[in-house]
């Protein structure tokens, strides 16, 4: 589930308007060798003196990390969600280079006051740390040079460390999401909100969206975003139930692929993965995932890969799945949580030391992330490390407050082998008024999955069958959950099996090791 939930995470961030009043360029250094054509943009400080606009300069970062991004001759350009981890750092510019493997670094600060903007912007070869480029920016905050100055930085930049740019890459890089700046604010601020993860915010975003694309009907970002948006709420939190997240995220999916077509198309590829993940999800569609999957498959895009990697392990297909997460690691090395992801892989590879050691490596980083804890809590279960499972679980109830019906699970599959009866009646009652109340996030299946924990397997059939009839998308893991491995070859599984629409695209295979390796 967490790499589908990075695929909804995908940003075209920042805004902030100037005039040249001073333009100071270095001389670029000679080096002695060609460098490589890699860099990490960090998170521009806030110098407004008002927390309330972290979510403009951090936008701003993004902004020109997406433009960068662009161009194909820059090797790699570091994705914001690994350069954030250095946002209050004092660390030595060498040093974050050595760590994301970078040859330059682009930092700065950015300070809004009233309607004036300020900002300071340097390139520096790390190897050396010296600056071979550098900016100042002050002016007014106005709609029509927000992404004129995005363009300039990304297009000096690629001049600076010798990056070829075609005609194509400058349309792109020059290209004005919208025209109204009110949109734009909005829509910065409600991505930011969404990144947080949680219930109040999530509603929020959800606002914030709406009133950009009142303001700029023709705004696809928003639109985008939105669709994404009530997908999260319908995988996991609750805020609405999943088909009505569904019923209320596709309108907006096929609005922003209608605008992109008007404008060219660029972003189609982007938001129909979004939309055909969307689909295979809360539709069970799993056809049209196959055949985008089929088409797709040799590329290498990070955004798409997390999906296919997502897709590929629920289908069975663990080698082609480990190939996706090699590439999109190759892209983001830094990523703790796509080496999670990596180590899930080797699980279901049946290579668990190796998925045990990535887990333990990666404890130490990104050991208070929601979805890390979570899914790390439930992949050591599954190893049987009831006491590294036990561990995640507590951090993530000590730390924070939501108890989605895949958390409610590991409580009462904990609860039961600690013998502590009132955590779970406590669990197992929240599990049931979820489904009762037809919440998002698949308590049935959860239910199911506990009767499995217990081996009761005539009641775990039945609340499979409670799932279906409520559509949940869990059933996704039909095929390859591990609790559900003795039940393969029970005609009750067959059967459930046909009625998803499985067998359309690969057959039923009785679980050994074996089997599991080929794959």
């Amino acid at each position: 589930m967490i790499t589908w939930l990075f695929t909804i995470v995908l940003v075209v961030l920042v805004l902030f308007v100037y005039k040249y009043v001073t333009r100071e360029e270095i001389t670029p250094v000679t080096p002695s060798e060609e460098k490589e054509k890699t860099i990490a943009v960090l998170p521009l400080k806030n110098w407004s003196g008002d927390v309330e606009l972290e979510y403009v300069s951090d936008g701003m970062t993004d902004a020109i990390i997406t433009k960068l991004s662009g161009i194909q001759s820059i090797e790699r350009v570091v994705p914001f969600t690994s350069v954030l981890q250095y946002k209050d750092s004092n660390m030595d510019i060498q040093r974050i280079a050595d760590e994301l493997g970078v040859s330059y670094v682009l930092e700065g600060n950015f300070k809004l006051s009233g309607d004036q903007v300020q900002s300071n912007l340097k390139l520096i070869e790390a190897k050396e740390s010296k600056p071979v480029w550098s900016l100042e920016y002050s002016g007014l905050w106005k709609s029509d040079e927000i992404f004129q100055l995005q363009a300039d930085v990304a297009e000096n930049v690629a001049q600076y460390i010798k990056a070829d740019v075609t005609r194509e890459e400058i349309e792109q890089i020059q290209m004005v999401p919208t025209k109204n700046t009110e949109a734009y604010m909005l829509y910065l601020e409600g991505f930011y909100q969404i990144n947080v993860l949680d219930n109040p915010n999530l509603e929020n975003s959800i606002s914030l969206f709406e009133k950009a694309i009142k303001l700029d009907s023709t705004f696809i970002e928003p639109y985008s975003a939105l669709g994404n948006n009530y997908v999260m709420t319908g995988l996991v939190w609750g805020i609405s139930n999943e088909q009505e997240a569904w019923r209320k995220a596709k309108p907006y999916f096929e609005k922003a692929l209608e605008l992109d077509s008007l404008k060219g198309g660029r972003q189609n590829q982007q938001i129909m993965s979004s939309y055909l993940s969307g689909k295979f999800h809360f539709d069970w569609d799993l056809q049209s995932m196959e055949d985008l999957h089929q088409v797709e498959r040799g590329k290498l895009d990070p955004f798409n890969g997390i999906a296919y990697n997502d897709y590929s392990r629920k289908m069975g297909r663990f080698q082609e799945s480990m190939t996706h997460i090699n590439k999109i690691i190759a892209a983001d090395p830094t990523n703790s949580i796509l080496f999670m992801s990596k180590g899930v892989v080797y699980y279901f590879m049946g290579e668990e030391e190796k998925a045990m050691a990535l887990f333990e490596t990666h404890n130490k980083t990104s050991g208070y992330n929601y979805f890390y804890l979570m899914e790390t809590a439930k992949y050591y279960y599954y190893m049987d490390k009831i006491d590294q499972s036990s561990q995640q679980l507590k951090k993530l109830l000590d730390n924070f407050e939501d108890r989605p019906p895949i958390v409610l699970w590991l409580m009462a599959v904990h609860a039961q082998l600690e013998e502590n009866d009132i955590v779970l009646n406590e669990s197992l009652e929240k599990l049931h008024a979820k489904f009762k109340d037809n919440t998002s996030g698949s308590p049935g299946w959860f239910i199911a999955l506990y009767y499995c924990h217990m081996k009761e397997y005539d009641k775990a059939f039945e609340w499979l069958e409670k799932s279906y009839d409520h559509h949940e998308v869990e059933m996704m893991w039909l095929k390859e959950e591990p609790l559900l491995r003795p039940l393969r070859t029970d005609p009750r599984y067959v059967d459930l099996y046909e009625r998803v629409g499985f067998s359309k695209i690969s057959p039923i295979t009785p679980y050994t090791a074996e089997v599991e390796n080929k794959n």
